[in-house]
């Protein structure tokens, strides 16, 4: 179970989750030798096809980290027909490319986007490669770089991807934290795995309350939120002939 990244021994909780609606489609503990990359290839087949069989004309775009970037997931994406925007880290190569960029912004501050063919040695081809520059108020130039297949404007691609922030990853952090969903305190990893799967199930539930309570007070509210106005009181409603 050793990761060398996290530098211990721990699960790694993977989760496809639909942005348009926040639900979890597919939920998984993987032991944390595992490369999310990899395992990716097969569960997006299987999950696509399981899309496909009931919208077969329905458009499908996956958007992911630089942690699940892969050639294999590459090809796979391209195979099954989906649109991308998948984050690269960043290597001599790139930052090469886009160095005209860093010294302009290290100078003049701002935001430069610019975009190249790039091919790196374990790709079968070319893809589509837009380079981010920008400075921070600290006044640090960062550079990000997004593989993809999109074709709009490189600040409207660029935009989308990050927007996987409010509409995925702020959801994940709301279960995890908010249903302390990354407790993995079980002996065996089964069970470890059943807890995964009963804490997506609440989650679940209180998209379903989300959807019910919609064009009320509730209709944004956070999980805690919910638990806390709706759950987690009790009270007791005495009716008299002046007033509840």
């Amino acid at each position: 179970m050793w990761n060398g990244y996290y530098d211990e021994r721990c699960y790694l909780h993977y989760l496809i989750v639909d942005s348009a609606t926040g639900d979890i489609l597919l939920p998984l503990l993987l032991p944390g030798t595992t490369y999310a990359g990899h395992i990716t290839v097969n569960l997006l087949g299987i999950l696509i096809e399981k899309i496909r069989s009931r919208l077969p004309k329905l458009s499908i775009s996956v958007r992911m980290d630089a942690g699940f970037a892969c050639p294999a997931l590459f090809t796979a994406v391209e195979r099954l027909g989906l649109r991308y925007s998948i984050a690269l880290a960043g290597n001599p190569v790139l930052h090469r490319l886009a160095q005209e960029d860093y010294e302009a912004v290290s100078k003049h501050g701002g935001r430069l986007y610019r975009e190249f063919l790039y091919q790196a040695e374990t790709w079968p081809q070319a893809r589509r490669v837009i380079a981010i520059t920008f400075s921070r108020a600290t006044g640090v130039v960062r550079q990000h770089f997004v593989v993809t297949d999109r074709q709009e404007p490189l600040d409207e691609v660029y935009e989308e991807y990050c927007q996987r922030g409010e509409d995925i990853e702020n959801r994940i952090k709301e279960w995890k934290c908010q249903l302390a969903a990354d407790r993995t305190s079980c002996h065996r990893f089964e069970a470890n795995q059943l807890r995964l799967f009963l804490h997506v199930a609440a989650y679940a539930l209180f998209k379903e309350m989300h959807r019910r309570l919609a064009r009320t007070e509730f209709e944004t509210s956070t999980i805690a939120t919910l638990r806390l106005r709706l759950i987690k009181v009790a009270c007791w409603i005495k009716i008299t002939s002046r007033n509840v």
